[in-house]
């Protein structure tokens, strides 16, 4: 018998051919999406800030677009059991690339608010099925390292985006022609696994909003990433423009932070497969508070905004990479979407809070506003990463 037919094999690796597949179409399409978000976030805070808005508005703009994600992520489950989970996904990519052209088209501040609004929305269905689709397919065994290489991997294009900024420049339509023509690649992995795209059938056993009550700390920890890591994305531009440096050496700074994301994830998966998960969270979330606390210290040195960026970069993705092998724990079949939903949702609440009261925060203490809210909100979360949720009450 030949071993790639052997049954056998399949069952102990947990990995068949078709489910091997569908892993590197979804993570390929989610890396490409994220390299466009990887572009946007900086690139708007920098036309912005060219524009003469202060930290607050840059704020509010960034806000727009996660506010979209919190609006619509309780809708999203019941769009694709409505219209199917890769039909949702494919136009969630034809209105992402719709709404970056119109960026360039029409550059105002109330113009980019309503246009960051859309944007979110489709960004934010292909966050949601992507992650869902990832948890589905990764065995028990390997769920943690799974979720870390599709964390690794997707946030390549996080660390790619800002250079896309470096080869075309900030200024006219090339950032966001670059932008839309990624995020429309992402069509291409879709399209041709069509045939084995995330189960979308079925209806949750709770209401929505219970999945908080049911795993606060999983849900919070959704919250935590969207809050450092679109506060990172969107302020530390500003924050390293305030501190004195080039305009054209600050997004390697961004790019600094998402490779220690990238090289933290595959590791935090490893121990996550073998070792308690509640003091995972906990280190990412001590090493977050201690990063805020020292990035004053080191962003005036090379070597020390590195060492402290890299270390950052390594606690946001780990606020991902861990809540989401928890979930996966935690939730099954329909209830998996919706609470992924849920997730993510908070994510997007978490990254229209972060930016705001970062932004905020930084104009009432130029610069350093912005790492001080970051330490102070990882210090709050700690004790609850420490406790973890409660586990489920067995079935009568």
């Amino acid at each position: 018998m030949s071993s790639t037919n052997d049954p056998g094999k399949a069952a102990r690796s947990g990995l068949g051919p078709e489910r091997r597949l569908a892993l590197v179409a979804v993570i390929g399409a989610a890396t490409i999406v994220t390299l466009c978000s990887g572009l946007a976030w900086p690139l708007l805070s920098l036309r912005l800030a060219a524009m003469g808005h202060s930290g607050a508005e840059i704020g509010f703009s960034t806000a727009a677009q996660s506010l979209a994600m919190v609006a619509v992520a309780p809708f999203v489950a019941r769009m694709a059991g409505r219209v199917g989970a890769i039909r949702l996904m494919l136009m969630a990519v034809v209105g992402a690339v719709a709404t970056l052209l119109a960026m360039a088209a029409w550059e105002t501040y109330a113009a980019w608010f309503a246009l960051r609004f859309l944007l979110g929305i489709c960004m934010e269905i292909l966050y949601i099925m992507a992650d869902a689709w990832v948890i589905q397919l990764a065995p028990p065994a390997l769920r943690g390292r799974i979720l870390g290489i599709y964390t690794s991997v997707s946030l390549v294009g996080f660390a790619c985006g800002p250079l896309v900024i470096d080869v075309v420049g900030v200024a006219g339509w090339a950032p966001f022609a670059a932008g839309a023509l990624c995020v429309g690649l992402a069509a291409l992995p879709l399209w041709a696994s069509r045939r084995i795209g995330p189960a979308a059938e079925g209806h949750p056993s709770r209401g929505f909003f219970s999945f908080f009550l049911a795993t606060p700390v999983i849900m919070l920890a959704g919250a935590m990433f969207g809050f450092v890591d679109v506060m990172a994305l969107a302020l530390l531009p500003v924050y390293a423009l305030r501190s004195g440096f080039a305009e054209t050496d600050v997004p390697r700074l961004v790019t600094y932070a998402v490779v220690g994301s990238i090289a933290w994830q595959v590791p935090l998966g490893w121990l996550c497969d073998r070792f308690d998960r509640r003091l995972i969270l906990a280190g990412c979330t001590l090493t977050a508070c201690l990063c805020g606390i020292a990035l004053p210290f080191g962003i005036h040195s090379l070597p020390g905004s590195v060492a402290v960026l890299v270390m950052w970069g390594g606690a946001m993705g780990g606020f991902f990479t861990v809540g989401m092998v928890m979930l996966g724990e935690r939730y099954k079949g329909p209830d998996l979407l919706a609470a992924n939903a849920f997730f993510v949702l908070m994510f997007g609440f978490g990254s229209m809070v972060g930016p705001t009261v970062g932004g905020t925060a930084m104009d009432l203490w130029d610069p350093h506003g912005m790492p001080a809210v970051m330490a102070l909100t990882a210090a709050i979360f700690l004790p609850f990463a420490l406790r973890g949720d409660r586990p489920p009450r067995p079935q009568a």
